[in-house]
This record gives structure tokens, C-alpha cells and sequence, in this order.
């Protein structure tokens, strides 16, 4: 299958104005919390940081892990979209319904240039990848999201996310 074909996107925060921070409270490596290495059966406790502004999504402080709404949560499991899994979340003093966010879909490790510095575009070889609707590239904590999910998310104008086509996204490489 050729990737040129296929649309994928990034999944950056919005960093929506006084967007709500949670603290993390992981006993669990982050990045293992994001992958969904780790399963939670009981709600992990948490609480605001900072700001004041509910979104769809939501990020902890340690800049990897997020947490859904319930309105997105609903609209996920309505449309049968792959490749995420939730943990339940309790988040002191706050009554709107929120979920830990886990991304389980995959592909191969990203491509990079050979010389390093600032390159444009994420590549990975588009065999690797799962068919999963959200997904992150090997050894990284990356969301990539396909078309169908870009679409869901700007018709139903789910907040505090940036979408960015991998193509276009500017990253660096220490060369290794």
C-alpha cells in the first residue's frame, strides 16, 4: 500500500485558552500510562493543576497523557473507531464524566534523515501500520489519527486538539 495515498494526522493539544491541566499521579511510566501498557481497573485520582475551561480533551502535566470527555468517549464508541482504550478517572472536586485516554493501535518506527537537524514530514512504512483509526508510531508517544477520524472530529468539532497532516509537521533528528 502506497502512504502517499493515505492521509494520516498528527494529534497536537490546542492549547485552548485556560485549557484545565490535571496533575499526574502515575505510579505507572508515562509513556507506558499513554500506550496502554498498563490497564487500570481502579479510577486513578487526580486533580486540577491549573486553568479553568473543560474541553473534549484534556492533558496532564507530565505532557504525554490525556483524557476524553464523555462526549467524545460516546461519539468514539458510536462510530466504532479503533485503536484507543479508556481507564477510569477520578478528578477531585469536577463532575463532568472524563476518561483516561490510552492509545493501543500501532505502526513501524518513523523514518528520519541520516544527517542531523530539522526535517519536514513523518514517513513510516505504511505496511507496519495496524489499520487502527488512532495510532502511534514505535518508540514514540506520537498520535497519529487517519482521515475518517479527522473528519469525525472537525464535523463534530471535538476541542482543544490540532490536527496536522504528517506530512507538514516540522521535527528534528539527532542523526543516530
Amino acid at each position: 500500500m502506497d502512504l502517499g495515498k493515505k492521509m494520516f494526522f498528527c494529534m497536537f493539544s490546542g492549547q485552548e485558552s485556560k485549557e484545565i491541566i490535571l496533575k499526574s499521579n502515575f505510579n505507572d511510566d508515562f509513556f507506558d500510562v499513554k500506550l496502554g501498557i498498563v490497564d487500570y481497573d481502579h479510577p486513578i485520582k487526580t486533580n486540577v493543576k491549573f486553568g479553568n475551561r473543560f474541553y473534549d480533551v484534556l492533558f496532564f502535566d507530565d505532557g504525554v497523557n490525556i483524557v476524553v470527555s464523555k462526549r467524545l468517549f460516546t461519539l468514539l464508541k458510536t462510530n466504532e473507531i479503533t485503536g484507543w482504550k479508556t481507564y477510569p478517572l477520578n478528578i477531585k472536586n469536577v463532575h463532568e464524566n472524563y476518561y483516561g485516554f490510552q492509545i493501543v493501535g500501532r505502526c513501524g518506527k518513523l523514518m528520519e534523515p541520516k544527517n542531523e537537524g530539522f526535517y519536514k514530514g513523518y514517513k513510516f512504512d505504511v505496511e507496519t501500520w495496524d489499520f487502527s483509526d488512532f495510532f502511534s508510531p514505535k518508540d514514540t508517544s506520537l498520535v497519529f489519527v487517519n482521515q475518517k477520524l479527522k473528519e469525525l472530529f472537525v464535523e463534530n468539532e471535538i476541542t482543544n486538539i490540532h490536527l496536522v497532516n504528517i506530512k507538514d509537521v516540522e521535527a528534528y533528528t539527532d542523526g543516530l
